[in-house]
């Protein structure tokens, strides 16, 4: 029998950016991050392509126990929601 197991983590990091030289908090327009790399694109028109890290290696602590897990038999009809080292049935709390 196979399960499919989701699970559902809160995480926070924070990273510290210099901005370039001249360039204030006013002046962002966007800041994305993908894949852990940050960009900046300013009202000026200029991006800085993957300008900073927004390095999460210490945030190991925050993926050791997720705030909800739930699974479900493949193919079946029960669904199990785990919150707070309690699970439930069906959406039905025991």
């Amino acid at each position: 029998m196979k399960i499919k197991v989701y699970t559902k983590y809160d995480v926070y990091g924070m990273t510290e950016v210099e901005l370039p030289e001249g360039k204030t908090v006013d002046d962002i327009k966007d800041i994305w991050l993908k894949s852990c790399e940050g960009s900046i694109e300013f009202t000026d028109g200029t991006i800085e392509e993957g300008y900073f890290e927004d390095n999460q290696e210490e945030n190991g602590e925050w993926f050791k126990r997720p705030v909800e897990l739930s699974f479900e038999e493949l193919g079946g009809n029960f669904n199990y929601v785990i919150s707070n080292g309690r699970w439930n049935r069906n959406g039905e709390m025991k």
